[in-house]
Parts: structure tokens; C-alpha cells; sequence
């Protein structure tokens, strides 16, 4: 008996999709189809699920995508997988540029399905302040200005414990960071900013 020809998303991405409680949404027969980032929260997770799912409404103002990856207000918060299971040879194997096709039916339905015009439910997924520098980057500058007070600071011991340390010189490194990373910024921005790096 011959393969049933894959001529449409709902072929490969069938619904429902579910979540795993980890990063990953996976389709009713096996597909990988999102992966989320660590910005969404997991109650916006199931939110967003159901309303792929078409369980119910959800609007979510200043949607994009840019190929594979949506943006909320330009912050990356998730992207449609399963290209692998398009493409690869012990997989489906379609040429590329069905592959391609039917990838991107499955992208405009989610955002159909996210952005619809209703006052159903109101997405709450923050936006990152200073999005152009990863955690790893943040991290490594308040590393570097800690060290700085450890060796340099006058308002320690050399027998004070690293957490005292962090306690003593947390306001200095903070204000130190928002310098390096020269981003102008409203006090409330300043308030998240301060957040995120508390979070590190």
C-alpha cells in the first residue's frame, strides 16, 4: 500500500499538540512543533497550547515571526520545530521546498491562532529590558565588577564570605552594569533590569 502523499501541515503537525512540561511542544503523532524560551512563563505556555489547539482565544499584541521564531514587541519567546522530521532521510524526507511549504502553513496558523482580535484572554509575557544581552553576558560583567570590589573595595575583610561580598557591593555592580550597557532606559525598565539581574 502506497504512502499517503504529505501535502498539508496537518499532516505532520496534528493536532493537539501538548506540552511537556519542560521546553518543548510535541504534536498528537510525535512532532516536535515549539520550543519555548525561559522568558514564558508556564501558565503563558498553556495559554498559548490551547489556543494552537484551538481550545480557546487568546490575544497577543505585538506578535511577529521572523522565519521559524516568534517575537513579543521584538523579544524572542518561542519558534516552530520539526524541520528534522520534514527533511530527514529516516524521517518524512520531502524535498526542501515542500518541506518549507508546509512548515510555514503550520507558522501562519500559529500566528492566526495567537493574534486573533479578541478580548478573550491577554497574554502576560514580560518583555526582557536590554534583550541584546544574554544572561551569560549580564553574568560576566557582574563578575567581572565583583572581583573588582573583592580585590579593590574597602568596605569588606579578606576573611568576608562571597555571598557578604555580593550582599555589600550589590548596589555598585548594578549601577556599574547599567553603565556597560549603555541602553537608555525608563525608571520602570531600570526596575526590571534590576529584576533580571537579581535573577542571575
Amino acid at each position: 500500500m502506497a504512502k499517503k502523499e504529505i501535502t498539508k501541515w496537518e499532516q505532520v503537525y496534528q493536532l493537539p499538540i501538548k506540552y511537556d512540561d519542560m521546553n518543548y511542544c510535541w504534536s498528537k503523532n510525535g512532532t516536535m512543533t515549539l520550543m519555548f524560551d525561559e522568558v514564558v512563563s508556564e501558565e503563558d505556555r498553556q495559554m498559548i497550547v490551547k489556543a494552537v489547539n484551538g481550545e480557546t482565544e487568546l490575544k497577543m499584541e505585538g506578535l511577529t515571526f521572523d522565519g521559524c521564531d516568534f517575537l513579543l514587541d521584538g523579544t524572542y519567546i518561542f519558534c516552530v520545530r520539526g524541520w528534522g522530521n520534514l527533511t530527514g532521510i529516516g524521517a518524512l524526507n520531502l524535498p526542501e521546498e515542500k518541506a518549507l511549504k508546509i512548515q510555514d502553513e503550520f507558522i501562519n496558523h500559529v500566528h492566526r491562532a495567537l493574534a486573533k482580535n479578541t478580548e478573550t484572554k491577554q497574554c502576560t509575557i514580560p518583555s526582557v529590558v536590554c534583550s541584546t544581552f544574554s544572561n551569560d553576558e549580564l553574568e560576566n560583567m557582574m563578575g567581572t565588577w565583583f572581583d573588582h570590589y573583592q580585590a579593590n573595595g574597602e568596605s569588606h575583610y579578606s576573611d568576608t564570605p562571597d555571598f557578604r561580598i555580593r550582599e555589600i557591593y550589590w548596589d555598585k555592580v548594578v549601577d556599574r552594569v547599567i553603565e556597560d550597557v549603555n541602553t537608555e532606559m525608563t525608571d520602570k525598565e531600570v526596575e526590571q533590569f534590576c529584576d533580571r539581574l537579581a535573577d542571575l
